[in-house]
């Protein structure tokens, strides 16, 4: 397979506070990195969001957009992500290891049917 698995899209609009916490909760899943994409679509904010996610530009793709609501920033996200499967990561979801093993767990029931 030529791109990864999954594409988890964080969508954040001035949240600079709670992006390092959401990125770490990610790449603390129970998934192997190489077949995961992590895409931050930034929807205009004013903050040091763009900063932060600078921190992890070896593992993060961060993308900017002007600001245009949250629909619009996952829309830019699918439009940019490879994986075969897309977990959109809210604020609310902050923690769980588990939670990309499901979906690979999803993929493979997927593949099976195929």
């Amino acid at each position: 397979m030529g791109g990864p698995q999954i594409t988890v899209l964080i969508d954040t609009y001035n949240y600079g506070r709670y992006i390092e916490e959401a990125i770490e909760s990610v790449l603390a899943q129970d998934f192997p990195a190489e077949e995961m994409e992590i895409l931050v679509v930034d929807d205009g904010s004013t903050d040091d969001t763009r900063a932060r996610v600078g921190n992890y530009a070896d593992r993060v793709k961060y993308i900017y957009k002007e600001n245009g609501g949250q629909a619009s920033a996952f829309n830019r996200g699918l439009a940019e992500a490879r994986g075969e499967l897309i977990f959109c990561w809210t604020r609310t979801i902050i923690g769980g290891r588990e939670n990309c093993g499901r979906l690979r767990i999803c993929l493979r029931s997927i593949r099976k049917r195929g």
